[in-house]
């Protein structure tokens, strides 16, 4: 151990007398339950199954694609969602 670590962990007791309260590790099992994320134990399902209304709109715009001979992006490139109907200033 370099003496800077040991220096460290000598002032503990010191700071833990000045502050009136005891240093926790958080290697502690009373501490990785307190602090435990809950979410990460949840299997959250990242690519779901469309709705089958989603899959036919999606379907239906590929087959017009198709038939047009043309691509739409569905990018929203006209309005700004950022401004009320009264346009932006």
């Amino acid at each position: 151990m370099d003496r800077t670590t040991a220096g460290d962990l000598e002032n503990i007791p010191v700071a833990e007398k000045i502050i009136g309260q005891r240093w926790t590790s958080m290697g502690t099992d009373e501490n990785k339950e307190k602090f435990h994320n809950k979410a990460k134990d949840v299997d959250y399902n990242v690519a779901p199954e469309l709705d089958h209304q989603i899959a036919a709109s999606q379907n239906n715009l590929k087959n017009a694609e198709a038939q047009l001979g043309h691509q739409y992006g569905l990018v929203q490139l006209e309005s700004d969602p950022i401004c009320s109907s009264a346009g932006c200033e």
